[in-house]
């Protein structure tokens, strides 16, 4: 895989103008699927009037379909995203999107961002040595920028910065990790016109071996 891992000038969504490619890690390994459309682990029962909605892919990196993510429902059709996404671009914690279920469709599938919360969203990659001895208090220590996290499994960590958080303090920490050899990341703005997923002009790889 060789996505960019981009910078913006300003803590709120922007431009990127800086990139580099994030190292090779231990890849992430869906299991199952949730919905007919997806390739990824089936989420826990659902949080008190949360649902699921499915983000589908034309092209993914990681050779998934879709990802399963949590949402509120806050109108006609539109929901408000309450995951930070694993392998969905352009997409962050608390935007609120228009999502339809069709026809033998289980969940509401995401048809496009309706409105952008401010979140932005970094995904890293550890190795699993890095990940089992190392990754709690690395990420803890992010907390002072104000950005949370979800794990996925492993060393497969997404982070989220809020519109009031530092977004070129956690990069800034990302890249000096990145430069001790300890993670690869990478920032997760669209990468393709009306879709989620990436950029196969972009893709030469993947993380990690089958």
């Amino acid at each position: 895989m060789a996505h960019k891992k981009q910078k913006p000038q300003q803590t709120t969504p922007a431009k990127p103008t800086k990139a580099t490619n994030p190292p090779k890690a231990s890849k992430p390994v869906p299991s199952a699927k949730p919905a007919k459309r997806a390739k990824q682990a089936p989420l826990a029962a659902a949080p008190e009037g949360h649902t699921r909605v499915v983000v589908p892919f034309d092209h993914h990196w990681k050779d998934v379909d879709a990802e399963v993510l949590w949402a509120v429902p806050v109108g006609e059709s539109r929901f408000a995203i309450r995951n930070v996404p694993f392998y969905a671009y352009g997409l962050n914690w608390g935007d609120v999107v228009r999502a339809v279920a069709y026809d033998g469709d289980e969940d509401p599938v995401v048809e496009r961002v309706e409105s952008e919360s401010g979140h932005q969203t970094v995904r890293v990659f550890m190795d699993d040595e890095v990940a089992e001895t190392k990754s709690v208090g690395m990420l803890e220590s992010l907390e002072r920028f104000n950005a949370t996290y979800e794990r996925h499994s492993g060393g497969f960590i997404a982070i989220d910065i809020p519109p009031d958080g530092d977004f070129d303090g956690v990069f800034d920490q990302l890249e000096a990790w990145e430069a001790e050899g300890l993670l690869g990341f990478e920032t997760c703005e669209s990468r393709v016109k009306d879709g989620f997923g990436s950029d196969p002009a972009a893709d030469d790889g993947d993380f990690g071996d089958e």
